[in-house]
């Protein structure tokens, strides 16, 4: 057999990924790798990719790119495109300028505590991300997603990786990618993909390694991947970009796939959890295997450069256990087979790992990232921590349980825990019960009450339209929302999917609904019509509507990326307790919806930061206007632009009268032209457009 450590295996994660931490999926194949002997190089190449993307350079390029489109003539599906081109290019010099200085804030811990500064910097790079993407339209590439009109089948994948100019990674995969990976002469490379926005960017990848080297054995695996078991069974074509794919967990997989190579066997014949084609016909060769997480090595992140990551620290992901303790959410298909073998570290290898990631590589931040964490683990966390690493701080996915005591979270406080993401899913307690959710909406109410007492933040994950649920039990979640606001962090506010292999779709006549269809898109759900509760239109009417108020609520509190579980919101809330974040966020210009302030004594002065974004040409139907103190853009009509005109240091009330003298002189038309007034004021307020004092 051949030394181990003779030629590298070769282990990428694919754009885009997490630019403000590694994910956990190469780490933890690594380190097994490692412990079995193995070179192994690691490479995030989300980061890594956005790092060459996010250049002066690289955006000059895309601007010089989108000024020269010519190929969208047609009205129709030209639109968009105007629409975002005039929404950006007029302040491409800006962004191109300032986006060095945006990533340096991330990387810096007094500039990223600095709430508007870090807002700012947000901005900048976002902004950014678009202009990078804009010759690629309709793609739209952010920090954390990727959109495309790709389709995400068979046909849809193999057009799309050939090179498509909506293919935003090709070129850069061709020219600098693959030449780097080639000249490291690997046994093998393993792609790891978690997301279904990661799949047309992971097998561009793999078809234009597959083309430059033939001979190179490439495997694809990650969660995602598991979802695609049953199509890549069907058809050899799948083939054409990989060797063999990793349905479920890879590091034993990965290991005797090496073993095989390096031995000149089969590759793929006594490989666990492994797709290959035996005779040009896909096969499966064996039984679905299961780590034993007391054999497991700790992660290991050497070679990631986390110096590389938006953060001014880093903050790394573990998890104590595999599948969910629970399991049987009637909705849920994210551990849908591993309920009878869920499995844990014992508490003092748990323990023992976060002691050596702290030690070896300087981590004070640790996001807990099981499906959900028991609560044994939080204390022993947590005494771990109170004992042995003060200063350590963590967050963690929880379900709200009996033993979650005023006591029990006072200890997990003190014990550097700053933020618990639960599956709240509604208010409703029937609803609850035909979720199979095995929870007391009382409970969940005093535990959430708990967190707020004990300064630890919350985030409610939660949805509406579960089958017969009607109009007054969503509303009972829309207003726990928002009567809540100023005790939960943050929200994920979404609609009921339907995915096959869950309780829901194997038992429909129970949950009241029929005609249910399997989309034929690999990631997509399933169709069905309810029989009970609201139709489908109903939903989407009352979930538009809750989110236009819920979103002027919360979406101050974004963090970069809109993550709200992720290294920067458990950074702000290290920083910052979070009832004094609270009052920074409110501080900085976002009252709660329902707030009716007397601002008519309000001091209003043109901010002399605003610029107006526009291309040489006026934009469509007005302006839009962009302030540099905040990095803050949004559209203004003509009118309001000449109410921004209007703000020369006089009381609120002042400009408002003016500007409704200069529409109308008639007395009920002036009460309409005010109210407009006010509400545009305080918008520009919220948007930082203008400078406001108290001093009439």
């Amino acid at each position: 057999m051949t030394d181990k450590n003779s030629r590298p295996i070769v282990l990428l994660y694919p754009p885009p990924s997490d630019p403000t931490q590694p994910y956990s999926s190469l780490p933890a194949l690594t380190g097994f790798l490692r412990c079995h002997g193995f070179k192994v190089i690691q490479k995030d190449l989300g980061i890594e990719m956005l790092n060459e993307l996010l250049t002066p350079a690289s955006l000059r390029k895309a601007r010089d790119l989108a000024v020269n489109r010519t190929d969208l003539t047609d009205p129709e599906s030209g639109s968009e495109y105007f629409k975002r081109y005039y929404g950006i290019i007029g302040l491409s010099d800006y962004i191109i300028g300032h986006v060095d200085e945006a990533k340096s804030v991330m990387r810096d811990k007094t500039q990223f505590s600095d709430l508007k500064r870090y807002q700012w910097a947000a901005n900048i790079l976002g902004m950014a991300c678009e202009l990078v993407s804009l010759p690629h339209h309709p793609t739209r590439l952010e920090p954390y997603s990727y959109e495309t009109d790709i389709e995400l089948s068979f046909k849809g994948l193999f057009e799309g990786t050939s090179g498509r100019f909506d293919n935003l990674f090709f070129e850069l995969f061709a020219e600098k990618v693959v030449p780097e990976i080639l000249k490291l002469n690997p046994l093998f490379v393993g792609i790891s993909t978690t997301y279904h926005f990661q799949i047309i960017p992971a097998f561009t990848l793999s078809r234009l390694l597959k083309q430059a080297s033939p001979e190179l054995y490439i495997n694809i695996g990650g969660a995602i991947i598991q979802d695609m078991e049953a199509d890549l069974l069907l058809d050899p074509k799948w083939f054409a970009f990989a060797d063999s794919f990793v349905v479920g967990e890879g590091e034993s997989a990965l290991v005797r796939l090496a073993e095989n190579l390096l031995a000149g066997d089969n590759p793929g014949h006594d490989v666990k959890n492994l797709i290959s084609l035996v005779n040009g016909v896909p096969a499966a060769s064996g039984l679905r295997w299961y780590e034993d997480m007391k054999s497991l090595p700790c992660p290991d992140y050497d070679g990631l450069g986390l110096d590389q990551y938006l953060s001014p620290e880093p903050v790394l992901l573990l998890s104590s256990t595999r599948g969910c303790y629970y399991g049987k959410c009637a909705f849920c298909d994210v551990t849908k087979n591993t309920k009878a073998f869920h499995r844990q570290m014992d508490n003092g290898q748990f323990t023992d790992h976060i002691c050596e990631m702290h030690r070896k590589y300087g981590a004070d931040r640790f996001f807990l990232c099981d499906d959900a964490m028991p609560p044994a683990k939080m204390l022993a966390l947590a005494k771990l921590v109170t004992e042995k690493l003060p200063g350590v701080t963590w967050q963690a996915e929880a379900r709200f349980e009996k033993v979650m005591t005023p006591e029990f979270l006072s200890a997990v406080k003190k014990g550097g825990c700053r933020q618990l993401s639960f599956g709240f899913e509604s208010a409703s307690q029937r609803v609850l019960d035909m979720m199979n959710k095995n929870n007391s909406a009382k409970l969940d109410r005093e535990i959430l009450d708990s967190c707020a007492k004990n300064g630890i933040a919350v985030n409610l994950q939660t949805f509406i339209g579960f089958p017969t649920e009607t109009r007054e039990e969503a509303r009972e979640t829309i207003d726990f929302l928002i009567e809540n606001e100023e005790k939960i962090a943050s929200i994920g506010f979404g609609i009921f999917s339907l995915f096959k292999d869950t309780p829901v779709h194997k038992n429909p006549e129970h949950f009241s609904i029929r005609d249910v269809s399997i989309s034929p898109s690999l990631f997509g759900g399933c169709e069905y019509t309810p029989l009970s509760g609201m139709t489908l239109e109903e939903i989407e009417k009352e979930h538009k509507t809750a989110l236009e108020i819920i979103s002027s609520m919360y979406n101050v509190r974004g963090f970069y990326l809109s993550k709200a579980m992720g290294a920067h919101s458990l950074l702000q809330f290290s920083y910052y307790d979070y009832p004094a974040l609270y009052r920074i966020w409110k501080e900085m210009g976002a009252p709660r919806w329902e707030d009716t302030v007397d601002m008519g004594d309000t001091v209003l002065n043109r901010n002399p930061s605003l610029m107006y974004s526009s291309s040489g040409e006026p934009a469509p139907s007005g302006l839009r206007v962009f302030c540099s103190d905040t990095g803050n853009q949004f559209f203004v009509s003509s009118s309001e632009q000449r109410l921004l005109d209007l703000c020369d240091g006089s009381p609120m009330g002042d400009i408002a009268s003016r500007w409704a003298d200069e529409q109308t002189k008639d007395f009920s038309g002036r009460i309409v032209f005010m109210t407009r007034a006010f509400a545009s004021l305080r918008e520009f307020l919220r948007k930082g457009l203008v400078i406001s004092g108290s001093n009439a």
